[in-house]
């Protein structure tokens, strides 16, 4: 059974801002995934994880729309992402085709952004729960 171990986030490189794209692939080389967020219980953890790291208040996650333009949908899978928890008036611009969450008045909430910005990121893994022992890559 895979599971995902949101309270339990790997981001080996918090401290690093990058482009989403970079991100993306960054995650991937380590067999991991940008974060990606499927209720209103994980955003709740994202938003802990993020004001406890104290990086920053902008990280990039999963979501893009640089497939068709329109849709949204978490990479690398191709899901269609349906919890969504966007501020006030966004997504707002059809040219930003990339998400990101943010921390704005305690809460943290989704924007969509220019893919070429640089924004700290966060990592994701899935272990199979059948296994013991500290998860691994």
């Amino acid at each position: 059974m895979v599971i995902n171990l949101l309270d339990k986030i790997d981001s080996p490189e918090a401290e690093v801002l990058a482009r989403w794209v970079v991100a993306l692939n960054f995650c991937e080389s380590l067999h991991m995934k940008l974060l990606t967020i499927h209720s209103e219980d994980e955003n709740e953890r994202v938003h802990k994880y993020i004001r406890d790291a104290s990086k920053g208040h902008e990280y990039w996650i999963g979501g893009t729309r640089l497939v068709d333009g329109y849709k949204w949908i978490w990479m690398p899978y191709g899901t269609q992402v349906e919890y969504t928890n966007w501020s006030n008036g966004q997504p707002s611009d059809v040219n930003e085709k990339c998400m990101q969450v943010w921390i704005t008045n305690n809460k943290l909430t989704w924007n969509d952004r220019d893919c070429n910005a640089e924004f700290f990121f966060v990592c994701e893994r899935y272990v199979d729960s059948s296994t013991s022992g500290p998860p691994g890559l």
